[in-house]
């Protein structure tokens, strides 16, 4: 009976740290952010929950002018700070879109690493990856985003800039100026960072 009572203690003891571990990712993005902090029983914090079960939030910054971005390796999702709250949760479900597609990223990765592309073909791999992203992503704000941010009062204009930005053809992206995106994120990133990398093996 003591065995017993002694293994239930450490189950709920496991189970009640596990739950506060949970918390503890939405409570420090919350404390980071505080202007993203909204009511527990709205279907943003609870879906925001669910996106922080995978990815982790350390309430870092994305490098330079970046406004959001996630690391492949552990799936460290990275906020600009001083965000408007419909901008900064914009950001947030979108990168977690792109982090469903975190092999994908890994494969183009590897393949620029082993110059297996052209600068070109590099910017456009990654681009049509960040592309379908913004195609789910779509449904989100049908489905989520825009609902919610009705109810709680959050301004939606950010929201319709990704709208507007993933309702054009993919193709309109690639014939961008080599000064805006994506040339100006993706082939700075192969002309710098990915050139860097080959010359260190």
């Amino acid at each position: 009976m003591l065995r017993f009572y002694g293994w239930f203690i450490c189950a709920l003891v496991v189970a009640l740290i596990g739950c506060t571990d949970k918390e503890k990712q939405i409570d420090i993005l919350f404390r980071d952010r505080p202007n993203m902090r909204v009511p527990v029983n709205s279907r943003i914090y609870n879906a925001a929950e669910k996106v922080l079960e995978d990815m982790i939030w350390r309430g870092r910054e994305p490098e330079g002018n970046h406004a959001s971005s996630f690391t492949i390796d552990d799936g460290e999702l990275l906020l600009q700070k001083n965000l408007p709250a419909g901008e900064a949760w914009v950001c947030f479900f979108f990168e977690s879109r792109n982090f469903t597609k975190r092999n994908h990223f890994h494969n183009v990765w590897k393949k620029g690493i082993n110059g297996e592309f052209t600068r070109y073909n590099w910017v456009k791999a990654n681009t049509e990856l960040e592309y379908k992203a913004g195609k789910e992503f779509l449904t989100l704000l049908d489905t989520l985003l825009y609902p919610e941010f009705k109810k709680l009062g959050i301004s939606a204009a950010e929201a319709r800039e990704y709208e507007e930005r993933f309702n054009i053809p993919f193709e309109s992206w690639l014939l961008s100026p080599q000064d805006s995106y994506p040339w100006n994120y993706w082939g700075t990133y192969y002309d710098t960072h990915l050139k860097n990398v080959k010359n260190e093996q």
